[in-house]
């Protein structure tokens, strides 16, 4: 075991903690002295090394990742909240009423093209597979395999929802690693 020398998921338990705690501070530090790096960015760096990570054999507790998440998410949500500020929400609200317009109209699209895509190519449920595709964009991974699980037999629904994941990765990925790396620059 390279990292640790094989000492109990206790310790690990530290170390995973350590990571966690500093690997946006250690990214965000690095952003400020390399201007390459603040090029790319704090969020993208955090995530190459996060898969860098994944790719170790390192074991780790993933009831406690979670755990930390959630605290983590729970603490970040209402520090958000505080900065924003009220009376100029209120004014957007127009705004946010087409956005959201176009977000459905978006949403219609999306699945609309998928199911045809899917037809075309010759695959079965295509038509779950537009409705998968609505709830990937509207609620992420897990609306998608929630909709795959309702709309799909129980035989098949495994192998479709892996499949329509592993697209969603290959697709969501690529087009995350972009938005992160090249677009941002070019809209600063």
């Amino acid at each position: 075991f390279i990292l640790c020398g094989g000492e109990k998921l206790e310790d690990m338990i530290i170390i995973e903690l350590l990571i966690i705690l500093f690997l946006p501070a250690g990214a965000i530090w690095l952003t400020s002295r390399v201007p390459f790096l603040k090029s790319i960015g704090a969020i993208a760096i955090c995530c190459v090394f996060g898969f860098l990570l994944s790719l170790l054999p390192i074991p780790y507790d993933k009831s406690f990742s979670q755990l930390t998440a959630s605290v983590i998410v729970a603490i970040a949500i209402p520090l958000i909240m505080f900065g924003f500020d009220l009376r100029k929400v209120r004014s957007l609200a127009k705004d946010m009423v087409k956005g959201y317009g176009m977000q459905i109209l978006a949403t219609i699209l999306c699945s609309s093209v998928a199911a045809c895509i899917a037809s075309r190519l010759g695959l079965n449920h295509s038509a779950q597979l537009g409705g998968m595709a609505a709830g990937l964009y509207v609620g992420n991974t897990p609306n998608m395999i929630a909709v795959g699980r309702a709309l799909l037999p129980d035989a098949e629904s495994a192998e479709v929802i892996i499949e329509a994941s592993t697209a969603d990765c290959i697709v969501g990925g690529g087009y995350f690693f972009l938005v992160l790396t090249i677009m941002c620059p070019l809209y600063k």
